[in-house]
């Protein structure tokens, strides 16, 4: 008996040790709440499905650039808001489900009432919009680029 107790110890402390816990990143101090950040991340992929379906059209950085510029300039962030922020919600695996979620919640009730083919809504969300997917600030600030004219999507 009293080796069966230190052996279900022994493995108790080895699962104990071996679980990982989830390290949440540090909170910024301009993290855009979770409800504008999924405004934004619907945006976003909007403008990513636009992006994918002008592919052979227009140059297809200039498009990126033009349509973060606007969506960051109509929602009053900065690129690097945006990025600390992501950077934060992805560190919170659970909690950016469920924002995924919503997201695809919005894309559906604007597919419900649009004509966006099914191709372009249902491309997977984590693959666009990781943080590195967004286009390299070339202009030195951290705007996209001051001179883009935003477009509205």
């Amino acid at each position: 008996m009293k080796r069966l107790a230190t052996i279900l110890i022994a493995l108790l402390t080895l699962c104990t040790a071996c679980h990982k816990k989830q390290v949440v990143a540090d909170k910024p101090d301009n993290l855009i709440n979770r409800k504008k950040m999924v405004e934004i991340l619907t945006d976003s992929y909007l403008a990513e499905a636009y992006i994918y379906a002008s592919m052979d059209s227009v140059s297809i950085e200039d498009l990126t650039l033009k349509l973060y510029k606007d969506i960051f300039d109509r929602h009053q962030i900065t690129k690097d808001q945006f990025i600390q922020s992501m950077e934060y919600y992805i560190s919170d695996k659970e909690l950016l489900q469920k924002m995924l979620e919503e997201v695809t919640n919005n894309i559906t009730q604007l597919k419900t009432n649009s004509n966006i083919p099914d191709s372009l809504i249902y491309r997977p969300l984590e693959s666009i919009l990781h943080p590195n997917n967004l286009p390299k600030d070339t202009a030195g600030t951290d705007s996209v680029k001051n001179s883009a004219p935003g477009l509205d999507i």
